[in-house]
C-alpha cells in the first residue's frame, strides 16, 4: 500500500524513468528512488504548464526553435524539467534559456543540464534587468520575489516577447505603502496587516494587467495549479497581439496618482524608454 502510494505518478501520470532521474538529480527525490512530497508539488505544477504551452506550440511556426527565457530560474525546476517533458511529448525544436543572479545556483543547472544531455539549455549568471538577447519568443517567470515580477514584466516588454507568463509572488512594495492611503472607501483594508496585504496584492497584480493591455497584449488571469501544490498559484498570461490600450494606461497612471503610490514598474519602465504606442 505505501509502495503504490509513493510511486511516481503525478496528477493522474506515470513519470517517465528519465524525468525521475531529473528530478533525482534536483533533490526531489528519496533514497527509494520516489518522488518526495515537496517534488509531487513542484512537477505537478510544471505539469500545469503543458496545457499552455500546447496553445503556443499550436499558433508558432515549426520553422524555428521557440526560444523560451525563464528570468530568476533559480534551480531551474521549471526549465529543466518543462525541457525534458516537452521534449517527451512533442516533435518540437525548443531552446530554453535560465538567468539568474546566483553564480552557484547557475553552475548547478548548467551541471544538471549538461549530464541529461541536454543541447538546447543553457543558462547564464545575469540580472534581469541587464539580460540582453533577440528572438525570445517566450518569457516565463515563476515566483520571482516582488518587483522581480516587475523586472521580468518589463523584460518582456523590452525584448518584444509575443508570449508573457508570469506567477507574481510576495507582492509587498505596494502593500507597505497601503498604511498612508487615506481615502474612506480603503480604510476598512488598509487598517488591517492581513487585508492590506491581500489588497496590496490585487492591485499590484491588477496594475501588471493594465500595464500588459497597454502594450497591446491580451491577458488573462487564473489559477494555473491546485491551491494544495502552492498557494502563489495566480499565473498572468499574456499575448502580443491586440491594440495598445490607452485606457489601461490611463487608468494605471491615475490608480498610482489617486492613491499616492509609487511603483517600482513605473520607474523602470521610464528607465528603458519604454512608452505604450498610441
Amino acid at each position: 500500500m505505501e509502495r503504490r502510494k509513493k510511486a511516481n505518478v503525478v496528477e493522474g501520470e506515470k513519470l517517465s524513468p528519465a524525468t525521475v532521474r531529473l528530478m533525482s538529480m534536483l533533490g526531489q527525490v528519496d533514497a527509494e528512488n520516489y518522488l518526495r512530497p515537496e517534488g509531487r508539488d513542484k512537477i505537478a505544477q510544471v505539469m500545469s504548464f503543458l496545457p499552455l504551452m500546447e496553445k503556443v506550440l499550436s499558433v508558432t511556426s515549426k520553422r524555428k526553435p521557440l526560444s523560451i527565457l525563464e528570468c530568476a530560474c533559480g534551480k531551474g525546476h521549471l526549465s529543466l524539467l518543462l525541457n525534458q517533458i516537452l521534449m517527451e511529448r512533442y516533435d518540437r525544436e525548443l531552446l530554453f534559456i535560465g538567468i539568474d543572479s546566483s553564480e552557484r545556483l547557475v553552475e548547478k543547472c548548467r551541471r544538471i543540464a549538461g549530464d541529461m544531455g541536454y543541447g538546447n539549455v543553457e543558462y547564464h549568471v545575469s540580472t534581469i534587468a541587464d539580460f540582453d538577447s533577440e528572438g525570445i519568443d517566450m518569457l516565463l517567470s515563476l515566483h520571482a520575489c516582488d518587483t522581480a515580477t516587475d523586472e521580468s514584466l518589463v523584460k518582456g516588454l523590452e525584448l518584444g516577447c509575443r508570449f508573457i507568463f508570469l506567477v507574481p509572488c510576495c507582492q509587498s512594495e505596494l502593500s507597505r505603502q497601503l498604511t498612508e492611503v487615506e481615502q474612506p472607501l480603503y480604510l476598512p483594508m488598509t487598517g488591517n496587516y492581513t487585508h492590506r496585504k491581500i489588497l496590496g496584492s490585487l492591485l499590484t497584480d491588477s496594475l501588471r494587467r493594465l500595464v500588459l493591455e497597454a502594450f497591446g497584449y491580451k491577458v488573462d488571469v487564473f489559477e494555473y495549479v491546485s491551491v494544495r501544490r502552492t498557494e502563489k498559484n495566480i499565473m498572468m498570461r499574456a499575448v502580443r497581439g491586440s491594440k495598445p490600450d490607452a485606457d489601461s494606461w490611463r487608468l494605471f497612471l491615475k490608480i498610482l496618482s489617486d492613491l499616492n503610490l509609487e511603483m517600482r514598474l513605473e520607474r523602470m519602465m521610464e528607465d528603458r524608454g519604454l512608452r505604450p504606442e498610441f
